[in-house]
């Protein structure tokens, strides 16, 4: 979907419109209507820029018409102390914070623009079988089909996932690493809408509970994979049983609940870790909707973004644990600022896949996106630790985070996009 909204933006304006933008996708992708009454169990949290993006190529409308579930606040809190954090919109005229959509409804709406879109040539199904690089910078790219068609081209974008063909053909390494984990992801359905994001977290991993449009919410629940085996297994009263524990019990915080709330301003009572005691409490859950599923956690990260007439964006360059949910995100955000170096290559009369264009991308993308990947392995690690002074820290950093505004504004604004 990162590739696709590239190649809308491109489609989309007259700055590129003598550009002739092909889409290869290994697969069909169904048209966005008629929707399948079920949701989809694969979700993206979008933020602003994200929405800005997806505006700005006209495909928006066309989710908003579809199904998109915006959230106004976020709550995060400790399974085994006393933290937590509030997130809402402080006041600002924009309410929300974000938006939660189906994977599919973001990647039929991007497909159906581009259908609308004269400059954009859809071929599907379509692999890449082989690349062939020319002698010289200056000569093109031929790429040759598993279906058996020779395509040439000055710029070739890698938007092809974690498992890039683009970039193993160019020989770009990665580096990187598994988490011993999986997350589990479900539909489950309340009574009434829920509006909030949730984010409880475990000593086993963190549990988000999303909101979906009408009275759906996601759940992404992070596991060791044995233990994400049994939960896959089963059978729904009991997987709700389990789901409501998690979010809902009272575990021990050990030394933790002795330490009195003067260290710092802290929204409910010491030695009280139920959400009962949150600015709210997660909305109970009526029934469980349709099959589960798990997918393995990694972090990789591709060594340069861009080669010889060839740049990778989203999950080919990188790739992050799910528990910020900034993933896709930083995917646009590369689309966005490839898109923007093209035009400028446009208008001063560059080869669209030069090195002074394609530098200029990984120089805009890279160190960016390193930074937001040590943030969210940063947080994953120190909310997997059980060694005490770290836990009493985490605990006490979360409420006095919680009791400045200032810092929580600018924690929403990163999230949101913005520098």
């Amino acid at each position: 979907m990162v590739g696709n909204a590239l190649a809308a933006a491109l489609g989309s304006s007259h700055l590129s419109s003598s550009l002739r933008v092909g889409v290869m996708e290994s697969t069909v992708t169904a048209d966005l209507h008629p929707l399948s009454p079920n949701p989809d169990l694969r979700v993206i949290s979008v933020n602003a820029t994200s929405v800005d993006l997806f505006q700005a190529v006209g495909a928006w409308d066309k989710m908003v018409n579809a199904r998109v579930a915006p959230f106004y606040s976020m709550q995060v809190w400790e399974s085994t102390g006393n933290g937590s954090i509030n997130f809402d919109n402080f006041g600002d005229p924009e309410p929300t914070l974000g938006y939660v959509i189906e994977n599919k409804v973001i990647q039929s709406a991007l497909h159906d623009r581009l259908k609308e879109l004269r400059n954009v040539r859809l071929l599907e199904p379509c692999s890449m079988a082989n690349l062939q690089m020319g002698k010289d910078p200056d000569d093109w790219l031929t790429i040759t089909t598993k279906e058996g068609q020779n395509l040439r081209t000055r710029l070739l974008v890698g938007a092809d996932g974690n498992e890039s063909v683009v970039r193993n053909s160019v020989k770009i390494p990665s580096t990187g690493w598994h988490y011993n984990q999986r997350g589990v992801v479900a539909v489950v359905e309340h009574a009434s809408p829920n509006t909030t994001a949730w984010q409880r977290f475990l000593p086993t991993g963190p549990i988000a509970l999303l909101p979906m449009y009408g009275n759906y919410s996601n759940i992404v629940w992070t596991l060791p994979p044995s233990r994400a085996e049994v939960v896959l297994g089963l059978p729904d009263d009991a997987f709700l049983t389990e789901v409501d524990h998690a979010l809902r019990s009272q575990l021990d915080p050990g030394i933790l609940g002795f330490f009195p709330n003067f260290f710092v301003p802290v929204p409910f009572p010491a030695k009280n870790n139920s959400p009962a005691n949150l600015n709210n409490s997660p909305p109970l859950i009526e029934r469980a909707v349709g099959k589960r599923a798990a997918f393995p956690l990694r972090l990789q990260h591709a060594s340069e973004y861009v080669a010889n007439r060839v740049a990778l964006i989203g999950d080919a360059a990188h790739t992050v644990h799910p528990l910020a949910g900034q993933g896709v995100n930083l995917g646009f955000a590369d689309a966005i600022t490839l898109t923007q170096v093209i035009f400028d290559g446009i208008e001063t009369g560059q080869d669209i896949g030069s090195h002074s264009i394609l530098n200029e991308y990984q120089n805009r993308r890279k160190n960016a996106n390193l930074v937001m990947m040590a943030g969210i392995e940063g947080i994953k690690r120190l909310f997997d630790s059980s060694f005490f002074p770290i836990s009493m820290a985490r605990n006490i950093g979360l409420s006095m985070t919680n009791a400045l505004t200032p810092i929580k504004k600018q924690i929403v604004k990163v999230a949101m996009g913005s520098s």
